[in-house]
């Protein structure tokens, strides 16, 4: 039962931590779009690999990864935020 449980939490919290990326693709253009679409695209390459390889520890490599891309996304969140602010004229792309 443990097991499950443990499994269900780190596939919420990848869930959860997906949402950056996905909102910000939906809301950013240009270069930024391509930034926040890296953490899914080494999502779907881990995920080929788990499947090719056959990994037992794929609950612990998907916890990882979805803090990586919350420090990720906040990180890009923080600099775009900043140029945007010191360059109004700043292509918003």
């Amino acid at each position: 039962m443990w097991d499950w449980a443990i499994i269900a939490l780190v596939v919420l919290t990848a869930l959860a931590s997906a949402a950056l990326p996905l909102a910000a693709l939906r809301q950013w253009r240009g270069r930024w779009r391509l930034l926040a679409a890296l953490p899914l695209a080494a999502l779907l390459l881990w995920g080929v690999a788990v499947i090719a390889l056959g990994h037992t520890g794929w609950p612990l490599q998907l916890f990882i990864w979805a803090m990586l891309t919350l420090v990720y996304m906040m990180a890009l969140m923080t600099l775009r935020r900043m140029i945007m602010k010191a360059a109004p004229s700043f292509p918003r792309s």
